[in-house]
């Protein structure tokens, strides 16, 4: 099964900011599907086709998709981040980590999910749970 992006490769090649030299055009387009799950997620699956949305959340959608692309290829993803690392041991390899407390940017930091692209998707009205 083939996922589906909200985003073209091509429109991320014009718009996004994250080095994808080092990647296969497969691993880009994953990336893009990814983060377009992430982003209908977020949403609570209210996307499902982008083509439903209005203009104005169509685009607003888009750019959450590049800004949350971005954020994964340049810091991995939720299952990437365990937290902040509060002790390292040498002998046996040990190592803590400690969660972030508080405040939603150490919620959506744990959750692999990028603030700016967050914060676009506020203003799309999706968030909204009594929508």
């Amino acid at each position: 099964m083939m996922l589906k992006a909200y985003v073209t490769d091509v429109e991320y090649a014009n718009e996004g900011a994250a080095d994808t030299s080092g990647m296969s055009s497969v691993a880009v387009h994953r990336a893009l599907a990814l983060a377009s799950l992430k982003i209908d997620g977020l949403t609570f699956n209210r996307i499902g086709s982008i083509d439903r949305l209005t203009p104005f959340q169509r685009e607003l959608v888009k750019i959450a998709v590049i800004l949350q692309t971005d954020y994964a290829i340049q810091n991995g993803t939720a299952d990437d981040y365990k937290g902040d690392l509060s002790s390292f041991s040498s002998v046996d390899i040990s190592m803590s980590y400690q969660k972030a407390a508080g405040g939603l940017s150490s919620i959506l930091k744990e959750h692999g999910v990028s603030p700016e692209a967050y914060s676009v998707l506020l203003q799309t009205g999706l968030l909204n749970r009594r929508v």
